[in-house]
């Protein structure tokens, strides 16, 4: 008998050693964009091919569905999406006065002593450049038979994850945007275009695409610091 709920795997897996080693290694700035931090035939690539093929053939001997990549191409669960965007650049922001009053991050952040803390802010109109996950898709899906794409799956970071940590103003630049309505109607575009590119190229199971929304910041409307 079937079980009386739904379960998924949904976040990162737990890294080998030799690839943590590489992240652990990178610069700030090549950390912020994992993905780009290596060009394909690099010995720090195959390093990070090899982790996915083993964990990929770990899921399956093991069924667990829906096969992922560990996230293994990125640092962290939300790298490598807005760093593709020309318009988004990484900005020190004031935790204080950047960020919402009784944020969670932020509240921990400055319990560990940080002042400013990097964040990817809109600078300019945000246009698409092209499928900014196309190629870590690409990598999982040669790892399996064609009939088993649709049991894989992608996550990407949520449309709201630099907008909802910051006060009004922050996440954006005026000269780019006058209003969230703005940002958010040319933010949903390049994501549109993501999943078309991502759809198109096999990741879908019955006609729908494979992909998970990140965003562990929702649960923070929770916290009643953030709220009140």
């Amino acid at each position: 008998m079937a079980p009386p709920f739904r379960a998924e795997q949904i976040g990162s897996l737990i890294r080998p050693t030799a690839l943590s080693e590489i992240q652990n290694a990178t610069s700030r700035t090549q950390r912020r964009n994992f993905q780009t931090a290596y060009q394909d035939g690099s010995p720090e690539k195959e390093i990070e091919k090899k982790a996915i093929a083993d964990i990929v053939a770990l899921q399956l001997s093991k069924n667990i569905l829906p096969i992922m990549n560990g996230e293994y191409p990125r640092h962290i669960f939300y790298d490598g999406f807005y760093e593709k965007l020309p318009s988004f650049h990484v900005a020190d922001i004031p935790i204080r006065d950047g960020y919402r009053t009784g944020f969670p991050t932020a509240t921990k952040l400055l319990e560990l002593g940080m002042t400013t803390n990097g964040v990817m802010v809109c600078k300019s109109k945000i246009e698409s450049k092209g499928a900014a996950y196309l190629g870590e898709w690409q990598v999982l899906r040669a790892l399996l038979p064609r009939e088993d794409w649709r049991l894989a799956k992608l996550t990407v970071p949520s449309p709201t994850w630099q907008h909802i940590q910051l006060r009004d103003g922050w996440a954006y630049s005026k000269t780019a945007y006058a209003t969230d309505e703005e940002y958010f109607t040319d933010l949903t575009k390049v994501y549109r275009d993501e999943f078309n590119a991502l759809y198109h190229e096999g990741c879908t199971c019955k006609l729908t695409i494979r992909i998970w929304f990140s965003s562990p910041f929702l649960h923070f409307k929770m916290d009643s610091r953030l709220t009140e």
